[in-house]
C-alpha cells in the first residue's frame, strides 16, 4: 500500500499539484504529485512549500547565521531573500514526488 509506504503522518500529510519549471533539476517537474508533510521541522536544505505575500512557493529553503533564502533549481529563477518579505511562512516540507514517465 503506497499510503503505509510514503506516508508517516496521515493527519500532517497533503498532495499538492507542481505548477511550473522552477524545481526541475531537482527532479520536480510541472504537474509532478508532490507529498507534503506538515509535521517535519524544516532544515536547511529541503524543499519546502512556502506561502510568500499569499502565493504558494515550492524551493529549497536554506539558512545560514543571519539570513534565510528559496532557492530555485532553475536558472531562469532568482533566489528569494526572506529577509526583504513580512508575509512568509513556511507550509510543509516536501517529502515525496510523483511524476509519470
Amino acid at each position: 500500500d503506497l499510503n503505509e509506504q510514503l506516508i508517516r503522518n496521515k493527519p500532517a500529510t497533503f498532495f499538492f499539484r507542481m505548477k511550473g519549471d522552477a524545481m526541475k533539476d531537482a527532479g520536480i517537474f510541472d504537474n509532478d504529485v508532490l507529498i507534503v508533510d506538515r509535521s517535519i521541522t524544516v532544515a536547511s536544505g529541503k524543499v519546502i512549500v512556502a506561502v510568500l505575500n499569499g502565493e504558494l512557493l515550492i524551493r529549497r529553503f536554506h539558512k545560514n547565521f543571519s539570513s534565510a533564502f528559496l532557492i530555485p533549481e532553475n536558472p531562469r529563477y532568482k533566489n528569494i531573500n526572506l529577509a526583504e518579505f513580512s508575509d512568509f511562512a513556511i507550509w510543509g516540507v516536501v517529502t515525496y514526488v510523483i511524476h509519470a514517465v
